[in-house]
């Protein structure tokens, strides 16, 4: 028996950490909940490595590496003279580090144990959690197919073991070391895999659950334990290799039964894979005995429905004394009991240095039957999303007297019943909706509407004929369905191929707005007769293309379709021409050019492997209309492929950037990294389209109340329904890869701040109901005064409009929505502001996006009026375009602040008899040469007379009121304001208000 193993466990024990084994007495020594001086960060979305390490090295933490899963990473907390951080340090450097807004997580490196307990018991070969749960029976039926894969995480696995040949797949070490070496040095691993797998009919050993065709995919996360780095590691190399479920016999404490709002990045990676389609089984944990408390990840069986809780049974069905009873519980599984006799465990393989074969009990025993019973079922045909719904539904619930039940869930799992229920079955698997199966788990789901008048309906047949299959679509039956993707089929008495594992296809039937339904049954003969039913409720709302102005892309193919068809006569579509360097104008009651159709001769997208065009998909097109509009396509979605949109290059054009429109080829989102490009040496990522010269980072969009916006590589997405620009910077031709790749909607885009040595100011203009406001210049340590990816450049407008643009000799002939400059030195920027509105008035509004040093000054100076203002006391300038409107030039110069500013002193304002009644004297001191402006107002601030304006040099200047207002009427007496303003002539401006009393 593995002494390190009984050792760990009696620890556990007495720690208290989650696995709380039962079995041998506790010792003193407290197990530690965390790795002392590991810390677990989980970056926001375009945080990069950079920020992390800076932030780190603030909370006194150095970089260790970067986990599998992206946005994943392990700092080390530094301790003095060379000593090991202590569990307090850890926890300083977690609290420093939380507040971060570069962070969605942070927390210490969470030490979880295998949940067994193991007793120094010799070998028996009596396997009755075999029978306990029907599996002679469930073997009739189905024994595993070849192509699903099981994943565990645990210590390793024996590969050398005569039970596990031809049952594993190479695995991956998550703990350190090579990631190759999967050895089990610890007996746990090896156990749980064998009862998953282990060969059967080979003449020795023991029998597995699952023990034709499925493999195991052996995911080492440490001997004795493992943490939340090596969890997230393996859940991400497990996603890489396709696994179809999850083993984790493991666990720890955690405080309460309900998951938090942001969970650590362990337990959202086995949420985003459940929501994926993968089926976790999960050891609920061998608390009970001292103290129950809740236990992750096990808690998480009540967020998804792919997320299963395995508690454990004795041979009688009995709960297991150590097994933990929660509220989430959603099965129970044969874990032992060798409290009753040694041999009441579970018998498995083991380290054949300790025999091959051990008898062990816990949760952790648990699990892994359940594993190996949602292998069988997977086999069988049957859907994850099914999986959950089977095991509970035909449970033995004999020992139970309320159900569920915190000790049992839904029962002990009968997998022959299982199988009976899942391998006959009908499944409404598109278009997503409510009702029926969509809505098992008791999770409140509001999927999205469906957007197209055809939607695609596809049901998923197990085990049932066609000719016994019933289909209806809002009460009336449907005929017209079609058979597709047969994947097993049966002879019938004339020996004709009979599909019965199937997709039933109802495509091209128009339906109604609103809420539609779709009703199926099967039946499949006995006896008994066995009836399977699912409904499916899904609300039709077409897109809506709002009024004004719009850039979109429409992500369904309707064959001859037309801009009248969904907009009827009063709209406006523009579409960029890259090889004419034009906008094409589609207008019905003006003109429609052939460039601006739904049918361009310059272009043809497509599904990748299909030479024909599916036009509009992949298009983007300016939309100008009068109201809103919504889209009543008959279409259909693209393929679940890669889409290909041609890209034009710079050709012989002479441009530096050849600007494309493209639009999303779905209706969701794909993230824009995700994004490939065919070039001349072949497909690559974006990215490194990017490094190679043929595009540029940056993607465009445009929402109304903006204008242009951008996101630059590794953010950004193509947005469903959205059109946006490419920059082509190569000469080539090339075309945009885009995989059916979802992407999470994110927030809306924010610009990223300069950094710590730099500031960041953002311009935007607005006129006649047009805007531009996503436009940027200012100074970073990591920018250059020439052009780099720092710089972003700016793609054509359409008319009516207004933009802002910077200046930069290395764009011929375009514009910078952002030129970033080099800290240090005086900087200017030359900004072009244009309309082509004529007579409009225009203004230009300034903030700071990160705050400039007070040691530099910003101007900003009308080159065609040379009125220089200071930017830091005006936060706008407004002009008029004129009848025929021309690009106004402006410069923004950056220069240090220096000492001598304008200011103004020694002021005096006097009444008295001196002069006449009435009479006040002002008299006040200018540093500089400065223009002056002094007016009276009244105490509510409101203008009474001007007393004097005009330029001075610095002195002394003196200046009478004769007490009247503007209309020359004496004011009356009571309490006024002076306002003395001066303006120097850098634009700087200084201003004093001084109070004083009109005494008749």
């Amino acid at each position: 028996m593995n002494k390190w193993l009984r050792i760990c466990a009696q620890v556990c024990l007495a720690a208290g950490l989650g696995l709380l084994l039962t079995g041998g007495p506790a010792l003193a020594a407290d197990a530690p909940a965390f790795v002392p001086g590991e810390v677990v960060v989980w970056a926001q979305d375009g945080v990069s490595e950079a920020a992390v390490r800076n932030a780190g090295a603030d909370a006194n933490c150095e970089f260790v590496r970067a986990c599998l899963m992206p946005g994943v990473y392990l700092l080390r907390v530094k301790s003095a003279g060379g000593a090991a951080p202590t569990a307090a340090q850890t926890t300083d450097a977690v609290n420093a580090l939380k507040p971060s807004p570069l962070f969605r997580w942070v927390g210490t490196n969470r030490i979880y144990r295998y949940l067994d307990t193991v007793p120094n018991d010799p070998r028996y070969r009596e396997q009755w959690h075999l029978p306990l749960m029907n599996m002679p029976q469930a073997w009739d039926l189905e024994k595993g197919k070849d192509g699903i894969i099981v994943g565990v995480v645990d210590s390793g696995v024996t590969v050398s073991h005569p039970d596990l040949q031809g049952r594993l797949l190479p695995g991956y070490n998550a703990s350190g070391g090579s990631t190759t070496d999967v050895t089990d040095n610890d007996g746990h691993g090896t156990h749980v895999i064998g009862t998953i797998v282990a060969a059967t009919n080979n003449g020795i050993g023991v029998a597995g659950v699952a023990y034709e065709g499925v493999k195991v995919l052996p995911l080492k996360g440490g001997d004795g334990g493992t943490t939340i780095t090596a969890i997230v590691d393996a859940l991400q190399y497990a996603q890489t290799q396709g696994v179809h479920a999850v083993n984790m016999s493991l666990g720890a404490p955690t405080t309460s039964d309900t998951p938090p709002a942001q969970l650590p990045p362990d337990e959202a990676k086995i949420v985003q894979m459940a929501r994926a389609g993968v089926v976790f089984t999960i050891a609920a944990g061998n608390s009970f005995t001292d103290g129950n408390p809740p236990i992750t990840p096990a808690y998480l069986a009540q967020l998804e429905p792919n997320i299963i809780c395995v508690a454990a049974c004795d041979k009688l069905k009995r709960q297991a004394p150590y097994s933990s009873a929660r509220k989430y519980t959603t099965i129970t599984a044969p874990g032992g009991n060798q409290e009753t006799a040694p041999t009441d465990g579970v018998l498995s393989t083991y380290l054949l240095s300790s025999g091959g074969y051990e008898f062990l009990q816990g949760t952790s025993m648990a699990a892994p039957n359940a594993a190996g019973v949602v292998a069988l079922l997977l086999s069988a045909g049957a859907a994850p999303s099914e999986i959950k719904e089977a095991l509970t539904s035909t449970a033995d619930r004999s020992m139970m007297t309320t159900v569920p039940s915190d000790a049992y869930g839904y029962g002990v799992i009968d997998a022959y019943a299982a199988l009976l229920k899942a391998g006959v079955s009908v499944t409404v698997v598109e278009p997503d909706g409510t009702g029926g199966k969509a809505s098992q788990g008791g999770i409140p789901r509001n999927p999205d509407p469906v957007e197209t008048m055809r939607p695609l309906i596809r049901i998923a047949v197990n085990q049932i004929e066609p000719s016994n299959l019933t289909v209806k679509l809002n009460g009336a039956i449907v005929t017209s369905w079609t058979v597709e993707n047969v994947t097993r089929t049966v002879k019938d008495l004339q020996g004709n191929d009979v599909p019965v594992v199937y997709e039933a296809v109802i495509q091209g039937v128009d339906m109604p707005a609103g809420q539609n339904v779709v009703e199926v049954s099967g039946v499949k003969p006995g006896p008994p007769d066995r009836v399977v039913t699912d409904t499916r409720k899904f609300v039709i709302q077409p897109r809506q293309i709002a009024a004004g102005r719009s850039l979109i892309s429409i992500p369904y193919y309707q064959e001859d379709a037309t801009p009248e068809t969904y907009f009827g006569l009063t709209f406006r579509l523009a579409r960029w021409m890259p090889l004419e360097n034009r906008y094409a104008i589609y207008a019905p009651m003006v003109g429609t050019d052939p460039g601006a159709s739904f049918s361009p001769p310059d272009v043809r997208p497509r599904p990748e492997g299909d030479p024909a065009p599916k036009y509009p998909v992949g298009l983007a097109f300016w939309a100008d209309t009068e109201s809103v509009k919504p889209v009543l396509t008959k279409g259909q979605a693209m393929p679940a492929k890669p889409f290909i949109i041609p890209l034009r290059g710079r050709g012989s054009l002479g441009v530096p950037i050849n600007w494309n429109m493209v639009g999303c080829p779905f209706p969701f989102d794909v993230p824009f990294n995700a994004l490939l490009v065919d070039t001349p040496e072949g497909r690559i990522t974006i990215g490194a389209a990017v490094d190679r010269g043929y595009v540029l980072p940056n993607i465009f969009s445009y929402d109304g109340a903006n204008g242009y916006t951008f996101r630059t590589l590794p953010d950004g997405a193509l947005r469903a329904w959205e059109g946006h620009w490419i920059g082509v910077t190569t000469q080539a031709d090339i075309a945009l890869v885009v995989p059916p790749a979802r992407a999470t909607r994110s927030a809306t885009a924010v610009a990223s701040v300069a950094d710590r040595s730099g500031w960041k100011l953002r311009l935007a203009a607005s006129t006649a109901g047009q805007n531009d406001t996503y436009n940027f210049l200012g100074v970073s340590s990591g920018a250059s005064d020439g052009r780099d990816l720092a710089d972003v450049a700016k793609p054509p407008m359409v008319s009516p409009y207004v933009t802002v643009g910077i200046q930069n000799s290395d764009v011929s002939g375009g514009l910078l929505a952002q030129d970033m400059r080099s800290a240090g030195g005086q900087k200017v920027w030359d900004v072009v502001v244009s309309t082509d509105v004529a007579n409009a008035d225009v203004t230009v509004r300034w903030n700071a996006v990160a705050s400039w040093p007070r040691n530099v000054k910003l101007l900003w100076t009308d080159v065609a009026t040379g009125q220089t203002v200071d930017m830091r006391t005006r936060a706008s300038v407004t002009f008029n375009a004129g009848p025929n409107p021309t690009p106004r030039l402006f410069k923004v110069s950056a220069v240090p602040a220096t000492g001598n500013a304008t200011r103004i002193t020694n002021v005096a304002v006097r009444t008295g008899s001196t002069r006449a009644t009435g009479a006040v004297q002002i008299g006040f001191t200018l540093s500089n040469a400065a223009t002056y402006d002094v007016r009276v107002l009244g105490a509510d601030g409101r203008p009474v007379a001007t007393v004097g304006s005009r330029a001075a040099q610095a002195g002394d200047i003196n200046l009478v009121w004769g007490g009247r207002d503007a209309a020359g009427r004496s004011v009356p007496a009571g309490t006024y304001l002076m306002q003395i303003k001066a303006i120097g002539s850098d634009g700087d401006v200084v201003r004093v208000i001084q109070p004083f009393s009109m005494v008749r």
